[in-house]
Parts: structure tokens; C-alpha cells; sequence
């Protein structure tokens, strides 16, 4: 992989905020994802929670051109740390719903 082009301008072909999203770091991902989409680069960020798809839904809706996020829905398998809960399957499938209906989802 090539991490610098021809310019010797950094590019990042992805990054993960490897944490579930907190509404008060949505507008500072998206001043990061500004720098490197210079670059070609994308920021992708993780969900447990249709709350959180409603804090991107907010936040892009007060953008002049908003834009969809790329997420991954962060699933706790039985040991009750971190992530959509899939015991019940109800939190997971609120969480997926959320994320497929949103238009400022892009990708999960």
C-alpha cells in the first residue's frame, strides 16, 4: 500500500474511531474526515446504539452538504462489555434498523 502520493501528501485510505460514538466527537471526526479526504481518506466509526445514529442524523442535517457516514454496529456476544446487546436481539435489530433507514448512513 501506498501511504503517500506522488506529492509526498499523506493518504489514508481509511481510519476507524475504534469506539463506540459519542455525540460530543461527531464534529471533530468530521473535521478529521475534511483533512483527509484531501488525501482520499474516509473516517468509518462504530455504533452500539440508535441513539447515535440520531446524533449523526442532527449533526448532518445543520451541515450546508451533509454526507452519510460509513459505520459498523459494534455487537457484545454474551459478555455484557461493550456493544448492541444480541440477547435480547431487539437492541441489535434496532440498532441495524436505524443505521439501513438513516440517509446520512452511507455503509454498514
Amino acid at each position: 500500500r501506498r501511504y503517500w502520493n506522488d506529492d509526498r501528501a499523506p493518504v489514508f485510505p481509511q481510519i476507524l474511531y475504534g469506539l463506540p460514538l459519542p455525540p460530543n466527537k461527531i464534529a471533530d471526526l468530521s473535521a478529521l474526515w475534511d483533512e483527509v479526504a484531501q488525501y482520499g481518506g474516509t473516517i468509518r466509526v462504530l455504533i452500539d446504539h440508535p441513539d447515535q445514529v440520531k446524533f449523526l442524523e442532527r449533526f448532518e442535517s445543520q451541515r450546508e452538504s451533509p454526507r452519510a457516514w460509513s459505520v459498523f454496529v459494534k455487537v457484545d456476544a454474551g459478555g455484557k462489555c461493550v456493544g448492541a446487546c444480541i440477547i435480547p436481539e431487539l437492541a441489535l435489530t434496532e440498532t441495524y434498523q436505524a443505521s439501513r433507514t438513516s440517509p446520512h448512513i452511507a455503509s454498514i
